[in-house]
Order: structure tokens, then sequence, then C-alpha cells
């Protein structure tokens, strides 16, 4: 089936522009749960508010937003009682006042940086219209397999995980069959198509940096919810997140590479903010503390809304979604300086763009020409030099962080 399929994509090959061209290294960073309102709201130029809706109020004020903010309500049917038929109007109902919170610059000012020194999207999407599991999905096959929500039967997500592992102790995700909207659970483990298998047969480089078996974060790692990749040749892929930095270093930098922070640091609520920055701030300047730099493309985004409120109606292009609006922040020496992208742009951008620089056949759902990638927020000139930022002091925060009610680990 998998080479049917390839076979039949190819002829959607994405052709090359002259700056993807230039492009050999292309690093996707993904965070938690943060809307394009709470992070860059402010930001000048970006089509952001400071003020939101409920059912019964407009202009509620967006209210600076702590260190460590309240973990809102985030499936797959709060993001519906959220978005309220493109009213955008029940944040309120599912976490208060709490939802109408806003990152200040000064919380997260390497963000903001990076995205004046390079480019920064303000109309991306998620994929799914739900949380972090099916959103990472897409964000690797185009496809969650049905998949809304959160795997439950879990014993144990750190030594776990939320895939493969989970599935052979009997975890499911609950599922909506999209022509019958019919519920049903299904196991955690998938067999699809994945970009890994496009740049495997491209004889191209790439690597999963995530938590392993048994540390903090383990659930995220999209790696061993595929059944082919986990228990396949392609394990050797998934490694430690710790190793991202010293294969830069090393000279071991694979084509595409996807980062998946440890829990502490990824920003999750009711994880400290500043700390996920931090641990961000140090991963780009690995890139750009070495010749690598000269030729790769880093994408920093978060899966998806974590019930924080955003304005912008998520557009209906098929069952799952959109989801809500979350930031992009492109940063490479072909960024258009300080560029706002206004183009439409969702998870299936990014894989565009790896299938545009490395001329692969498309993927899934990224084969519709309404999908863009993501070469209007770069030019064909590298003008922008790299910002390699002083990390900040790390802030000790109480233990134990509870995230979704899984108490993190501090052991990276």
């Amino acid at each position: 089936m998998k080479t049917i399929r390839v076979a039949v994509m190819i002829a959607s090959v994405t052709m090359s522009l002259p700056v993807q061209a230039q492009i050999k290294h292309i690093v996707v960073i993904m965070k938690e749960n943060h809307s394009f309102d709470n992070y860059f709201g402010q930001f000048p130029g970006a089509n952001g508010t400071t003020t939101g809706r409920t059912k019964t109020q407009s202009g509620f004020p967006l209210t600076p937003m702590s260190d460590t903010p309240m973990n809102c309500a985030h499936t797959w049917e709060n993001a519906r009682h959220d978005i309220d038929n493109g009213k955008m109007d029940g944040f309120y109902d599912l976490c208060g006042s709490d939802a109408y919170v806003q990152a200040q610059p000064s919380l997260i000012p390497s963000y903001w940086a990076y995205a004046q020194t390079y480019a920064l999207a303000d109309n991306f999407f998620a994929q799914l219209t739900g949380p972090t599991f099916p959103n990472r999905m897409y964000g690797f096959s185009e496809s969650s397999g049905d998949s809304v929500s959160t795997p439950v039967g879990v014993p144990d997500v750190t030594l776990y995980g939320h895939g493969c592992d989970a599935a052979a102790l009997g975890a499911v995700v609950n599922s909506i069959n999209p022509k019958t909207a019919r519920r049903y659970y299904q196991p955690t483990c998938f067999n699809m198509p994945t970009m890994g298998d496009l740049l495997d047969a491209a004889g191209l480089t790439w690597r999963i940096y995530s938590p392993q078996p048994g540390k903090d974060g383990y659930q995220w790692n999209f790696g061993s919810y595929y059944q082919n990749l986990w228990y396949g040749t392609q394990r050797n892929n998934d490694v430690a997140n710790s190793q991202f930095c010293s294969d830069a270093a090393d000279g071991q930098l694979p084509n595409v590479s996807w980062i998946t922070p440890p829990s502490k640091f990824s920003e999750h609520p009711n994880s400290s903010i500043s700390n996920g920055e931090r641990w961000t701030v140090e991963q780009v300047n690995c890139i750009m503390s070495n010749p690598y730099w000269s030729s790769s493309l880093i994408l920093v985004t978060w899966d998806d809304w974590g019930g924080f409120y955003d304005h912008a109606a998520p557009p209906e292009v098929d069952f799952f979604g959109y989801g809500i609006r979350v930031p992009l922040i492109v940063i490479s020496p072909y960024s258009k300086p300080g560029h706002i992208g206004h183009q439409l742009y969702s998870f299936d951008s990014l894989n565009k763009e790896i299938e545009a620089v490395f001329q692969l056949p498309c993927l899934l759902t990224d084969c519709s020409p309404s999908v863009n990638d993501l070469s209007d927020m770069l030019t064909t000139t590298p003008s922008a030099s790299p910002l390699v930022r002083t990390p900040r002091p790390y802030v000790k925060e109480k233990d134990p962080v509870v995230i979704d009610g899984i108490a993190a680990k501090d052991d990276d």
C-alpha cells in the first residue's frame, strides 16, 4: 500500500525555488499549547489583539500572563466550544479569565527578537481542532488516523508514552470516522506513510530528537506512535533530544530534524514559559554558532492553542480542521528580515516546504494546491545574521510540575 501511495503522489512534486535550493538543513521545533494572540497579540504589524470576546462581552481585556499560567481545557470538544462556529467567544465558559491572558514582550524576549529579526507568520493554524497527540501526528504523517484526543489507559506515560509501547499495554485513543461521525476507540500504534518515508526514498537523512522511554516528555515522542517506525529500521532515527546539539557540533546534522522538548521545557502550562524559551534558545544557538547556519531553516511552532484566547476563526478545510491559530517563527539567513507572513499556513505548510527544498513528492493532504509552502517568508539573498541569544537564568519551579495530570520529572 505504501509503495502505491508514493507512486501515485510522485507526479505532484513541488518545484524547488532558488532560495529553497540553497537550504540544506531544516529544523522543526514544536513546543506546547499557546495561541497566536497569547504570545504575539501585541506584535507590531501582526494580526493580533489585546482584547477578546466572551458570550456576553466584547473588548474583554487580555491581561499580562504569568510565567506559569493556568492549564486551560484543550480537548476536541473544548476547541469547538471556543470557536463557537467562528464567533471565537467560548473561551471564558471553559477557563474563565485565565484563558484571556497574554505574554508581555518581557516574558518571551527571545521569541520577540527572533520574530523582529527574521520572520513571523500570523495566519498559521494547527492542523486539527484538538490537542497534542493528533496534531503531532499531523505534523509527521499529515493524518491522525482519525484520532482526536489524548490516549487513555496508559499506566505510566514517562515509561510507556502515548504510542506503541502504551498500546502494547492496552492504551487506546478516542477517534471519529469522518464519513459517519461515529466515535470509536483504537490502539495508539499506527501504520501509515510519513515524512520519514519520503526522505528515506530520496536518500536523505532525518532524525526525531525527542525524550526516550523513561524520560520526562516521552508521551510527546511522536515517533513512537508509528508501528512501521518504532518496530522497524527507522527506529534508529528516533534519538534523545539531548543529542541534537552534539550532532550539530560533530558535523552530523541530518537534512531534516524534528525536535521535541522535555515536558518541563515545553511551555505547556503550568510549566515555566521562560525556562521553555531558554531551552529553545539553546537549540537555536547550536545551529547559529556553527557553519550549518548558512544553509539552515529553523521553524519554531506550537502544537495547539492550549485553551488560550485567539480572535482569528480557523478555516474549515475538512472534518478535522483547521485548529486554532498558533505562532510560527521562521529563522534563517534566508528569512525576509522583520517580515510578517499573512498567507494561510498550517502544519502541512511545514511539510510542503520540506518537499520544496528537497524536491520530494507530496505526502497526503499537502498535495492540495491550496496548501502554501513557506516561500513567501524567504528571500533569495541571505541577509539575516545569526542572532545568538544569551539564555536567561533558569527559574526554579515548585516540584513536581504537573502537566495534564502528569508529574514531570526533573531529569533532563
